[in-house]
């Protein structure tokens, strides 16, 4: 049995015997309050890492996911720019163009939706 007493953690035992034919108790208590302390210290520690464990793959899996997209943008962008000028010099509609800018609409999308879901979590 643990219990608190005065800010103090004690272990209190309880052995029963028998003692000239009768009934017998032998009760030891002992101070665990550092042994306790150490204990929770350890949790502590352990907690800390975990968190800070959780903290760095997240950031790892942020970056990743956030990268992707952004590559993608900046891929539909140039092809953008090239496919534009090209349209100019040719003197022809940009429909192609229009279909870019579509691409890169859609993966600023997704890329709202991952921060969107990323702050809810807070």
């Amino acid at each position: 049995m643990l219990s608190i007493l005065k800010n103090r953690f004690v272990r209190l035992n309880i052995n029963s015997f028998e003692f000239d034919g009768k009934a017998a108790f032998a009760i030891f208590i002992s101070d665990v309050t550092r042994k306790t302390a150490r204990k929770v210290n350890e949790l502590d520690i352990i907690q800390k890492h975990q968190i800070n464990q959780m903290a760095e793959n997240l950031t790892s899996t942020v970056s990743h996911e956030m990268q992707t997209p952004l590559s993608s943008i900046l891929f539909f962008i140039a092809q953008l720019e090239i496919f534009i000028a090209k349209l100019i010099e040719m003197g022809q509609p940009a429909d192609q163009a229009i279909k870019f800018l579509h691409l890169i609409k859609s993966q600023l999308m997704l890329m709202q939706t991952f921060v969107s879901d990323l702050l809810d979590m807070r």
